[in-house]
């Protein structure tokens, strides 16, 4: 069926797009994005995005201002200040963070039914030494194909405004 985008979706075709689950472990990480949220129960907190090195994925961490355990609140910040590098004092908050490195520690979880990879927590700088250094390209098996490559070769299809506009 064509729609509006000029696009015949085939519903037959593989779904090739599937990443898979990222493994369990400890990663270095870069911020993309950083920004205030506000959960649906009206708990406000950060919304940060993240970059995985050597991946094309990318990981949500959440840090939750608990205004009735601000100890508990202040401890995942500081993990998150000193595993990134980030002077807590700096203002504004946000902006200045990204392209920002550090690490985690990635676990499984179930989310709705199904199983997802989160953070469970920031990995403190100086426990970072035996990971990696960032690279700036994903890095991929030769022998196989970037599996992201079917997301990028249908964007100028679709055409559509932006990345934005694409759901992951």
């Amino acid at each position: 069926m064509m729609n509006n985008f000029g696009w015949n979706y085939t519903p037959t075709d593989p779904q090739t797009n599937d990443l898979g689950l990222l493994k369990e472990g400890d990663y270095r990480v870069r911020i993309d994005e950083a920004i205030p949220t506000t959960a649906k129960n009206g708990t406000d907190g950060l919304a940060i995005t993240l970059t995985v090195n050597g991946e094309t994925r990318k990981l949500k961490h959440y840090i939750w201002f608990n205004y009735d355990d601000a100890k508990r609140t202040n401890r995942h910040l500081g993990a998150f200040f000193n595993s990134f590098d980030i002077d807590p004092y700096e203002e504004p908050w946000c902006e200045p963070w990204i392209d920002k490195t550090g690490a985690v520690h990635v676990v499984h979880s179930d989310y709705k039914g199904r199983k997802i990879a989160k953070v469970a927590y920031c990995i403190a700088r100086s426990k970072q030494d035996k990971l990696p250094e960032w690279q700036d390209e994903a890095t991929h098996d030769e022998t196989e194909e970037p599996k992201s490559s079917f997301i990028e070769s249908r964007a100028a299809t679709i055409q559509a405004t932006s990345w934005e506009d694409f759901h992951f």
